[in-house]
């Protein structure tokens, strides 16, 4: 890869960062009995939602570390862009998606610790991601559970849908926990 595709995803992870920021900003409008608040059963709290976040991005992570570490990675098929417009698509769309069961379970905490641990599974990520050599940057290092291998400047694409889909989930769960 080039100097031009490090530098897009150095701009990507950078809107992100961005896309975080705002996202937390917001919640922090809200007391933390508000964010904790389990709405009902079976659902997730704002501050869980924020946990499931970390959970999805340190698993991102765990493969990328092992495919840099044991090998066995190659370029992306060609069907990857069709795969990740796909997926963006349903994160997008006003669909309701039950989480892959790996990425399921966001444990109860403060929401201060579902931020800390948010903090450090991204700031885990970009170490990661800013230690790759040029050549693996188009590999298939992230994967989906379900839609499969991505480059990681489109692992990052799916997790900004990612995030936007589960905005309208915190919308509702604040507007349930008043």
């Amino acid at each position: 890869m080039t100097v031009a595709e490090r530098t897009r995803l150095v701009e990507r992870f950078a809107a992100l960062e961005v896309e975080r920021h705002q996202l937390l900003g917001t919640l922090a409008q809200h007391g933390a009995k508000q964010l904790e608040q389990v709405p009902g059963p079976g659902q997730w709290s704002a501050a869980q939602v924020i946990v499931h976040f970390a959970v999805v991005e340190e698993g991102l992570l765990a493969y990328l570390r092992k495919k840099v570490q044991y090998g066995g990675h190659g370029p992306v098929s060609a069907n990857a862009p069709f795969r990740l417009a796909l997926l963006n698509l349903a994160l997008r769309s006003p669909l309701r998606f039950k989480a892959p069961a790996v990425v399921a379970h966001a444990p109860q905490v403060s929401m201060t610790e579902a931020q800390d641990r948010w903090e450090r599974s991204r700031a885990a990520l970009y170490e990661a991601f800013g230690s790759l050599p040029d050549e693996a940057l188009g590999h298939g290092l992230i994967k989906h559970p379900t839609a499969g291998r991505f480059t990681p400047r489109q692992g990052l694409s799916f997790i900004s849908a990612h995030i936007g889909h589960h905005k309208r989930q915190l919308a509702r769960i604040l507007r349930k926990a008043k």
